[in-house]
């Protein structure tokens, strides 16, 4: 995406942490129209709430720009039902979507062209991305290794919230893993945008692997990703 390698330069001057901590808003205004039908529930006073009407109007706003919204949306979970009741995941969708539409309307929100710049200067720094299909058949006939880092989830609730997540890449690539998955939703999931580059870099050179682009793991962002600047 367009926002991975601009997160290591860029720094946000509000709070001075690196600008992929978009979500994090500790102003005491939230988005909400009303208290009641909130669902997000028990993720932190520092981020905004949104009401059941506010999320669902973000749902819909996917459909922006359709010819025929009714035929494209057709297949979504409750979809034109007035009395649905949000799912988990479709909340957390709508959150990411309202999340974004406040960050970017911030000052110092880097514009796409800087973060292509951006981006192309770190695989200038540290390689290129990686072809997902291509690290996967160059195993065969072996089995590709996929690994996974995540800090908690909605179900589980905390798991590795503490772990360093480039410390812990490295165990999994010295271990053989192909690819490393990195949750990178803050709310429910409590990760960064950080946490991938972390494990980016500290994948680059690893032990039992080396910079070249056909030993080192491939790194995924897990994300609800609902934008093209996202």
């Amino acid at each position: 995406t367009l926002r991975q390698a601009s997160f290591q330069n860029r720094k946000n001057t509000k709070s001075g942490q690196l600008l992929s901590t978009t979500e994090r808003i500790t102003e005491s205004n939230t988005m909400s129209d009303n208290h009641d039908n909130n669902t997000n529930n028990q993720v932190g006073s520092e981020y905004p709430e949104y009401s059941e009407k506010q999320l669902k109007a973000a749902l819909d706003s996917l459909l922006d720009g359709s010819t025929d919204p009714a035929y494209d949306g057709r297949h979504l979970f409750g979809f034109q039902d007035p009395n649905h009741k949000l799912s988990k995941l479709q909340a957390i969708t709508a959150t990411r979507i309202l999340d974004y539409e406040r960050y970017l309307e911030g000052s110092g929100t880097p514009t796409e062209e800087e973060l292509v710049q951006d981006m192309q200067e770190f695989w200038k720094q540290h390689g290129p991305l990686l072809n997902l299909q291509t690290v996967i058949q160059t195993q065969a006939p072996r089995m590709a290794l996929a690994a996974e880092f995540k800090r908690a989830s909605p179900s589980k609730g905390d798991i590795a919230v503490h772990l360093d997540a480039g410390e812990q890449a490295q165990k999994y690539a010295a271990a053989g893993a192909n690819i490393v998955s990195v949750l990178t939703e803050p709310r429910w999931f409590k990760g960064s945008l950080e946490d991938m580059t972390s494990v980016r870099l500290c994948t680059t050179t690893t032990e039992g692997t080396s910079s070249s682009s056909s030993t080192r793991p491939a790194v995924l962002r897990k994300e609800f990703t609902t934008s093209k600047y996202q």
